[in-house]
């Protein structure tokens, strides 16, 4: 089973994410969110409960 985290991250901290995976370092499954709005607009109620399982 793989594990993904959620997160919100600032733009700076998602670019240097991807520089970091571009010279090759692991960075894990990661799905980052501009804002918390942005989020929880994402993460519907069906999904919450997909999540939660």
């Amino acid at each position: 089973m793989s594990t993904v985290t959620l997160g919100v991250a600032l733009r700076e901290a998602i670019t240097q994410n991807f520089a970091a995976a571009m010279r090759g370092e692991q960075q894990g499954e990661l799905i980052s969110f501009a804002t918390p709005e942005l989020l929880l607009k994402t993460l519907t109620q069906i999904r919450w409960n997909i999540l939660r399982k």
